[in-house]
């Protein structure tokens, strides 16, 4: 079942996304620069990445309480994880052929599709998820060896965060981000008790998760994520080589 505040607040994210992505294109494309750090064009980043990590947490755990049988429940998710790995390989080739210098290697689709592996067995286990969520913020605070040797070790290294491995223009640390998950998926137990609660006591009240509103643009936008986040990389370079050079 889709859930419309999660649909409209995911075509929130990639609304937000696609104009910072937009700048982040005039860039390297064009001989016009924006400064990327400015507070507005920052945040509409800072905005976009966590909308859609927090969603990522409670769509996993609304996803497990959703389904048929933990087994319908575990290939929905391993089949949503190669999906994303697939599309973040197309991104990694695309941007590899067009920007050689800064292409993708570990992006926001990446990080989601390991992410997944990572945590979907464990989103009905709180107390393992909190005990995850310290360790990781105790791991964060190590201070390491930020030497890159050019080694595929060092390449996981730089995937997981603890090393710089190349420049590129997206990438997501493991260490830096998966705690955000973490938090969606307990926002999703909220959300999934309080709806519960209502229905329990208060048959008259409106329940939290609704289903989508195909009317709504938001909603449209929010359900087709995956297959506009496949066509806006070409949109952005054929707009900004063809109309602000």
């Amino acid at each position: 079942m889709r859930i419309d505040i999660l649909d409209k607040l995911r075509g929130s994210a990639f609304i937000l996304m696609f104009i910072f992505h937009t700048f982040v294109a005039i860039n390297l494309f064009t001989n016009k620069y924006y400064n990327l750090d400015s507070p507005i064009i920052k945040y509409i980043g800072i905005i976009a990445r966590y909308l859609f990590l927090l969603l990522l947490g409670i769509s996993l755990y609304l996803s497990y309480k959703n389904s048929k049988n933990e087994d319908d429940y575990k290939k929905k998710q391993m089949k949503r994880s190669i999906q994303l790995l697939s599309i973040g390989i197309y991104v990694t080739i695309i941007t590899y052929l067009v920007i050689p210098d800064k292409y993708i290697v570990f992006g926001i689709l990446h990080f989601m599709a390991i992410i997944i592996l990572i945590l979907f067995n464990f989103v009905n286990n709180i107390p393992l998820l909190l005990i995850i969520f310290i360790v990781i913020e105790f791991i964060k605070n190590i201070q390491l060896d930020y030497i890159n040797d050019g080694s595929f070790k060092s390449f996981i290294k730089g995937i997981f965060g603890f090393s710089f491995y190349k420049n590129t223009i997206d990438h997501f640390y493991i260490l830096k981000w998966i705690n955000l998950v973490i938090i969606g998926i307990l926002i999703g137990h909220i959300i999934n008790y309080i709806n519960n609660f209502n229905k329990l006591h208060d048959k008259n009240k409106k329940p939290i998760i609704k289903k989508s509103n195909n009317n709504c643009l938001l909603t449209k936008i929010g359900k087709n994520t995956l297959i506009l986040y496949i066509i806006h990389l070409p949109i952005l370079y054929i707009i900004t080589t063809s109309f602000f050079k």
